[in-house]
């Protein structure tokens, strides 16, 4: 018996097999956070949020001091503006640091006074404010247009588009959200436990908030909690200036299930409602970029369901499920028993569609590699890891992000079972002897 089940299992995984292509790697870029300082240090700098620091990228940029610095999430480009008015919009690409910052026209527009915030949105527009007046600047002339005012949103600090859309801006240290067709600022209330006065706003990897405070004596990076609007230091800021932005690509909401089908049979896989399935809690879930860089990870909530606010609107990634995080619901359950994979869906074309007949994983006769950590490296195409750690994932699936604004990708979901026999090895998983 034994023989021919494992035989049809890998039947049916050699017809289903297919295989993901992975879109141009941008480096990691649109996963990073860069600040800009303006006059005296009129440098860019890449904020390490785990290290706690940050470092000079280009120094000495031209054009003047600048207040602004954004980042489009297409291609990780970085743009500011010189803080005049009729201030010359600059475009450089961190991808290739010693190139100099490249002037795009001559001034954003003879009526435009000079501003300290600018952002890009999920769909590439990008979000220019002076004052209470808020432009849109066309990237390849430089000119500002279509001004609307957005009252009782103060005039100093910086704006950003969360993963869920919102649009927020923040003067000192109070917290707005704001249509960007025009009207009435909403006051989010006053962000506690900052020393000095915000002046950069943007959103990590993990969708955290976070901003930089510029004080004459010691300049800090903060995350904020969005909900108790309490700041949490980060880590030192570099530059003395008492202007400055931050830039982080606008990223979209990526969420799922990772379930049980305890009574699965055989066959083909089955999704959480057709198998009555169970979610599963504290199963670890990984984000990887395009070219297979570890970019975060997240654990499923009690309800079973992983919610990523991270990546950037229209790229591509890779969700794995690290499968020894996954427990079963069943009496007599220890830890130590590993599951197999009987569901996923692919979300290559933007919205996640069934895949019944990967049972078993993506290659049923090898084991699931281990957790992955920052410096780990996976190829998107096969689940084979390169660096950090070795060995293959098992379940994985390709993620292409919209850039609709609050957009976001759900129903992202993995299946599991600990009974099914997918292989003719001795011991582990998939085995009989598990």
């Amino acid at each position: 018996m034994k023989s021919a089940r494992v035989q049809n299992f890998r039947r049916l995984l050699v017809i289903g097999a297919v295989v993901f292509a992975a879109t141009q790697s941008r480096g990691g870029i649109t996963d990073n956070i860069y600040n800009l300082r303006g006059t005296p240090s009129n440098n860019i700098y890449l904020v390490n949020i785990a290290a706690l620091n940050d470092s000079v990228v280009y120094a000495n940029y031209p054009g003047g001091s600048a207040a602004t610095l954004a980042m489009r999430p297409s291609d990780g480009m970085l743009f500011y503006v010189i803080n005049a008015a009729n201030g010359v919009l600059y475009s450089w690409n961190p991808a290739t640091p010693a190139t100099a910052p490249v002037p795009i026209g001559t001034g954003i527009g003879a009526g435009v006074p000079a501003g300290l915030r600018m952002t890009f949105s999920q769909n590439g527009t990008l979000y220019f404010m002076t004052g209470t007046n808020l432009y849109t600047i066309d990237t390849a002339t430089g000119l500002a247009s279509g001004s609307v005012s957005l009252t009782g949103s103060g005039a100093g600090g910086d704006m950003a588009f969360s993963p869920d859309g919102t649009f927020y801006i923040i003067d000192n240290t109070t917290l707005y959200t704001a249509p960007v067709g025009g009207g009435a600022a909403t006051t989010v209330g006053a962000v506690t436990g900052v020393t000095g006065s915000i002046i950069g706003l943007g959103f990590d990897p993990n969708g955290r908030m976070i901003i930089c405070a510029s004080n004459a004596a010691n300049s800090r990076y903060y995350s904020v909690d969005t909900t108790t609007l309490v700041a949490t230091v980060i880590g030192p800021a570099s530059g003395a200036a008492t202007t400055g932005d931050l830039a982080s690509a606008a990223s979209q909401r990526i969420s799922g299930k990772v379930f049980e089908d305890v009574n699965y049979g055989g066959g083909a896989g089955r999704s959480l409602a057709s198998s009555a399935g169970v979610p599963r809690a504290n199963a670890r879930v990984e984000l990887y970029d395009s070219a297979g860089n570890f970019v975060v990870a997240t654990t499923t909530d009690a309800a079973g369901s992983l919610n990523l606010l991270a990546g950037t609107a229209g790229h591509t990634y890779t969700l794995r499920v690290v499968n020894s995080t996954v427990t079963s619901s069943r009496t007599g359950y220890v830890a130590g028993m590993l599951p197999v994979q009987t569901f996923r869906t692919d979300a290559s074309g933007g919205t996640p569609v069934a895949v019944t007949d990967f049972v078993g994983g993506q290659n049923p006769a090898v084991a699931d590699a281990a957790a992955g950590s920052a410096g780990t490296v996976m190829n998107p195409a096969t689940g084979i890891f390169t660096s950090g750690i070795t060995g293959q994932a098992q379940s994985f699936t390709a993620l292409a992000l919209g850039t609709t604004v609050g957009g976001a990708i759900a129903n992202v979901d993995f299946g599991f079972n600990f009974d099914a026999v997918v292989n003719i090895n001795d011991t582990g998983q998939g085995s009989l002897r598990q």
